[in-house]
């Protein structure tokens, strides 16, 4: 669906997210950027990360995904946490093991999520460790998102 395809008043986000409603987590935190107190200072970094993004990006907290056979959870001001299948007593991946119970910490502390609309893009810290600077999720691989809450 594009832009032209909208009629006046239709919310550009409902088909979309019809998808994974259920898994869109309630907002329960005001936007920050980690490392930034100042709130024009913020809102001039955010600038930055959604450069060249279509004007009604949304700001996300935290997300699930899954990448690949692992399952990444992100949350704005933390490192990503990986679990990663089951393994075998010789370190090999076990066919229908499940994830590991225990997540491991990954990459470096995350600044912003951005909701593109046909991409989430997670901004961090350099330096990023194995993570590309942004890192590009597929709304397709979502498990749970969660928004920043609106401005008051």
């Amino acid at each position: 669906m594009t832009n032209d395809d909208n009629r006046p008043g239709d919310d550009p986000w409902a088909k979309r997210e019809a998808n994974f409603r259920p898994y869109v987590e309630p907002p329960a935190v005001a936007f920050f950027i980690p490392g930034i107190d100042d709130p024009a200072d913020a809102e001039a970094q955010w600038a930055r990360f959604v450069q060249g993004q279509r004007p009604d990006c949304r700001r996300v907290h935290s997300l699930t995904y899954m990448n690949g056979i692992s399952k990444i959870e992100v949350k704005v001001g933390e490192e990503r946490m990986q679990r990663r299948p089951e393994t075998g007593p010789r370190g090999g991946h076990i066919p229908g093991g499940g994830l590991s119970p225990v997540a491991r910490r990954t990459g470096s502390r995350v600044l912003a999520i951005v909701d593109a609309g046909t991409v989430l893009e997670i901004w961090s810290e350099p330096p990023t460790g194995d993570w590309a600077n942004p890192s590009l999720v597929g709304p397709g691989s979502l498990e749970r998102i969660q928004y920043f809450r609106a401005p008051s």
